[in-house]
């Protein structure tokens, strides 16, 4: 409808908005927005250039939102606060470099989502769940009646998942058609179940991640949410380093393999009984591990009859295996890695100084010390 001039990006903008004002306070998945009038002005702009075929992207004109852990220069309006009360006040030198090579795409950034703070659930887990933070409160899920159950434990029928939580439930709430949010392990992929929409956990090191608070250098990676497995693909595209890290060969869109079908793919699955969410989760839900047995079998047949190879069970180590001296390898090697935030040496604000910060940039009193 775009492209036959039926709407405009002005227009999509405004019906965008008007569902974050309806169901926002309800639903707190936004935690600040860009000025009405700034925004209908970047709208404008895409439309004179779409009128003049200057059309940067297939989503050229079209709304985002990002995570609150990408940084925002002054310019655009938005604090980063990584859902904190002591970086409300926070500037930003500089925009992470994801959001500006989806600006230069020619797509239209509205605001920042909600996120556990600080992008990892256990310093959440005193609250009991994930998806809260201290300056954006919890993050609701618009599929859950009456939103997060009082008891409910963090993987519980009505948690809503993270740490990208608000830009998982975004695009399911009709907030904007597309957003991106991070991952260290599991904030991309746990929020994206619970929303019902699609995400693609990019390979670490294949995006830039300059100027996006991270829990690691090595392991943070980015990734977009949109309700289609094709938006998924070309956002990631648009994600993504043109060149491959190690071998610099120029990428093939993620679009080419999209109608290629099963033939020739060969898809390992791990034993449900094995590998599953805690036992807090299911005994919440009885009838959690035969949907999700009956569900696994559907997909392999489906994915057989397609004409793909399906390997099950995949052996893998167990995941006892996977701890050090009783803590999980996870919180081990996070604590030793140097925490990348970001660099706040950047990062200036108007109350608090960076000394404060400069004393559990490494180790934070929620991590595992070696």
């Amino acid at each position: 409808q775009l492209q036959n001039g039926a709407l405009t990006s002005v227009d999509i903008v405004n019906a965008y908005l008007a569902q974050i004002k309806r169901y926002n306070p309800k639903l707190n998945l936004v935690i600040s927005l860009r000025e009405h009038d700034e925004l209908l002005a970047d709208a404008q702009q895409r439309d004179e250039e779409r009128k003049a075929g200057n059309i940067r992207s297939p989503f050229h004109g079209l709304p985002f939102l990002a995570k609150d852990n990408y940084a925002t220069a002054p310019g655009l309006g938005l604090p980063t606060t990584v859902g904190s009360f002591a970086l409300k006040d926070s500037k930003l030198h500089a925009d992470a470099a994801a959001t500006n090579a989806l600006i230069a795409a020619g797509m239209i950034l509205v605001g920042k989502c909600h996120l556990s703070v600080p992008c990892m659930t256990p310093l959440t887990q005193y609250r009991g769940n994930v998806g809260w933070s201290a300056f954006g409160g919890q993050g609701q899920s618009p599929w859950v009646e009456g939103g997060l159950k009082d008891g409910d434990p963090p993987r519980g029928p009505t948690a809503p998942g993270g740490s990208s939580t608000g830009s998982a439930h975004a695009v399911a709430a009709g907030f904007v058609p597309l957003s991106i949010g991070t991952e260290t392990c599991g904030s991309l992929i746990t929020p994206v179940g619970r929303a019902g929409v699609y995400t693609l956990k990019l390979t670490p090191g294949t995006a830039n991640t300059e100027k996006i608070c991270k829990i690691t250098v090595e392991w943070d990676t980015i990734g977009g949410f949109a309700k289609t497995v094709e938006e998924v693909a070309i956002l990631s595209n648009l994600l993504l380093k043109t060149k491959e890290p190690e071998t610099g060969e120029v990428r093939q869109p993620l679009t080419s393999s999209l109608r290629k079908g099963f033939t020739g793919l060969r898809i390992g699955f791990v034993d449900p009984e094995k590998w599953t969410i805690e036992d807090d989760a299911r005994e919440a839900d009885l009838n959690f591990p035969g949907e999700i047995k009956s569900q696994l079998e559907w997909v392999m047949k489906s994915i057989k009859e397609a004409g793909g190879e399906v390997v099950y069970p995949v052996k893998i180590p167990a995941y006892e295996t996977f701890f050090h001296e009783g803590q999980p390898l996870l919180y081990v090697i996070t604590s030793i890695s140097p925490m990348s935030t970001f660099s706040f040496s950047s990062l200036t604000t108007s109350q608090t100084p960076r000394s404060r910060f400069a004393s559990t940039s490494r180790y934070p009193p929620w991590r595992v010390r070696p």
